[in-house]
């Protein structure tokens, strides 16, 4: 399910304040967390759908590792073609 950065917030910052307390303190920092931040999805109605993409709800790597280094533009070359953009090397023929 996609959310958008009001959702992204009450989730981090819920998890945020679960992550301060071990042992018995975790349940009333979950209750409390969930009860401070609730609130902040539903700015997610204000808030223009173009926007929304700036956050994601879940961060999620599917995918596999290949060892091999590479550059900062390789890479961001990379992210432009898999983002729907051109492909650097495809703009220079």
């Amino acid at each position: 399910m996609t959310n958008g950065p009001g959702s992204t917030a009450a989730t981090f910052n819920a998890q945020l304040l679960l992550d301060l307390f071990r042992g018995l303190w975790r349940w009333p920092a979950l209750v409390l967390g969930r009860y401070l931040f609730f609130w902040l999805k539903y700015l997610d109605v204000v808030v223009p759908r173009l926007n929304r993409s700036t956050a994601a709800r879940g961060i999620a790597f599917l995918g596999r590792k290949d060892g091999q280094p590479r550059p900062d533009p390789v890479l961001l070359d990379d992210a432009r073609a898999f983002l729907g953009g051109r492909h650097e090397s495809e703009a220079s023929r």
